[in-house]
């Protein structure tokens, strides 16, 4: 049996996931990776093999599609598609994340889940198309869940006993998407469900921390909290904490989680970025990170692979 399922979709680069799967397997012991592949992404018969040489990567055999506002769906079908296995844990993550140090498995069972309430509020992305998301507001009315119990958050790095993801897909399978309201459901479906259950059902089940530390979740401390958005990523450019990168094929600047000074603190000398700390990102917990580029000769790939001794495996 497994300890740790993982979750992922994935949609391009073959060696990314390669990189991927490595920095899994180095850090995390025991785990079963579950791939779900985009309709779109393009793999030959011999990386099949590739991935499935490993021996704890398998691939679902179902391909949804996994553009924007469709993610969760993926994970669902991954969740579907594990059935068959024995495993404790189930956990999201995407292919756009990596740890970055050992220790997550003695944290992680110490709890029986972790997902954050983050405030559903009109500041949210999608938050009008919530409310005309019919499949979305008459499973809420069935469930009798009000509006102000519907909640957002990031999915990367959440996690669940079996017995409780597997209530919570069985009651997100049946919703379907609405090509004419999309947004990232799974930012919003996931936390309200999975609050709806644990108290429905496991209200005695103890909650974890957040281990995944994102740029897009950088909290407001002091100084911060006056600050609009885009000053703070402009105060947090200036400190080095993230850097504006390019996706070569939309021209789309994004920002990414930086340099390899940041991580080392991170890893080594976490009290040092307490500022940035809160009780959602806790920086002291911090195992993994989001966003990493996918491109396998990223300074913060690279910097990964060769000092943890490029994950003990051929590179």
């Amino acid at each position: 049996m497994y300890k740790f399922c993982i979750s992922i979709p994935v949609h391009e680069k073959f060696d990314v996931i390669l990189d991927q799967i490595n920095n899994i397997n180095y850090f995390l012991k025991g785990t079963m990776i579950i791939l779900h592949l985009s309709k779109s992404f393009e793999i030959k018969d011999e990386e099949i093999k590739i991935l499935e040489s490993f021996g704890n990567v398998y691939i679902n055999s179902e391909r949804v599609s996994t553009k924007w506002g469709h993610i969760l769906h993926a994970h669902i079908s991954n969740w579907n598609f594990v059935k068959k296995f024995e495993y404790e844990y189930f956990i999201f993550h995407s292919s756009n994340d990596m740890f970055i140090k050992s220790g997550l498995e003695e944290e992680i069972v110490k709890y029986d889940y972790y997902f954050p309430l983050g405030k559903f509020n009109e500041n949210w992305i999608g938050y009008n198309k919530v409310f005309k998301d019919e499949s979305f507001m008459n499973l809420l009315k069935k469930l009798d869940i009000k509006n102000e119990e519907i909640y957002q958050c990031l999915t990367e790095g959440n996690y669940f006993r079996k017995d409780i993801i597997n209530k919570v897909f069985e009651i997100l399978e049946e919703l379907k998407i609405d090509e004419n309201s999309i947004y990232p459901r799974e930012e919003i479906w996931t936390p309200t469900i999975s609050n709806y259950v644990i108290k429905k059902y496991f209200s005695h089940m103890k909650k974890g921390k957040n281990y995944m530390f994102t740029e897009i979740a950088l909290p407001r401390k002091k100084v911060l909290k006056t600050l609009t958005f885009m000053e703070r990523i402009k105060y947090y450019l200036k400190k080095n904490i993230v850097r504006v990168t390019r996706e070569n094929k939309k021209e789309r600047i994004r920002l990414e989680v930086i340099y390899p000074s940041i991580i080392e603190k991170l890893i080594k000398n976490p009290e040092e970025l307490e500022h940035l700390t809160s009780e959602t990102y806790p920086i002291q917990n911090c195992f993994g990170i989001k966003r990493v580029d996918r491109e396998i000769n990223s300074n913060l790939r690279k910097y990964l692979r060769e000092s943890n001794n490029f994950y003990k495996r051929g590179y």
